[in-house]
């Protein structure tokens, strides 16, 4: 028997989205983030630093401190400007109600 190639369109449909969000799964504070370009996307990474705990003032300050890797992601540049957007529009709205 022949093999039989199908073709078929895509039909533009708006797909519920039912966000799970597992339990135990950790949301770590970001303190830095670095963003990566390759090629035709971004690779965004999360890291979180952690002061070092001085009990007493006249302890020096150390010279560096280490800045953990927490999450990242890898997106579209379409897909980040969303997201800037989104981001942006929430800032926003935080300022305004800070006043």
């Amino acid at each position: 028997m022949a093999d039989k190639i199908i073709e078929l369109e895509e039909e533009e449909k708006t797909l519920t989205i039912e966000w799970n969000i597992p339990q135990g799964i950790a949301t770590p504070f970001v303190t830095n983030m670095v963003v990566q370009r390759m090629e035709n996307v971004f690779k965004i990474m999360f890291f979180e630093a952690k002061p070092p705990l001085r009990l007493d003032k006249s302890d020096p300050m150390p010279e560096k401190i280490s800045a953990d890797y927490v999450a990242g992601i890898i997106v579209t540049p379409e897909k980040l400007s969303t997201f800037v957007e989104i981001l942006k529009r929430q800032v926003d709205k935080i300022s305004t109600e800070q006043k």
